[in-house]
């Protein structure tokens, strides 16, 4: 479906975060899955915050607005909405996981447990 935030959300490839995590050392990963989804596997070196608790704690976490930051859900509609929420409180350079960690186990990629 198309939509006319396609080309307001930043995007990135399972394949462009695997080949960040492999060459890069300043990356972070934001799950923003429930804490069940995320014990049953996420990506190792990520970063849980619900997106329905994201709003309230994510300066807390994430208090560089400038930081390189890529989000996550389980199929990408969840984190492009936390991605969004994330630009609006002034975040400049966070990214949404086309696919989530769907995509990412589709590729064979590692998680952890």
């Amino acid at each position: 479906m198309f939509s006319i935030f396609s080309d307001l959300l930043p995007q990135i490839s399972v394949e462009q975060v695997k080949e960040a995590l492999d060459s890069e050392k300043n990356i972070k990963i934001l799950d923003v899955r429930t804490p069940n989804e995320y014990k049953e596997g996420h990506i190792k070196v990520c970063i849980l915050l619900p997106v329905d608790k994201m709003k309230d704690k994510v300066a807390q976490i994430f208090p560089d607005k400038e930081q390189k930051i890529y989000v996550y859900c389980r199929s990408g509609a969840r984190s492009a909405r936390a991605t969004r929420e994330m630009k609006k409180l002034g975040y400049t350079n966070v990214y949404n996981i086309q696919g989530g960690i769907m995509a990412w186990q589709n590729k064979g990629y590692p998680i952890s447990k």
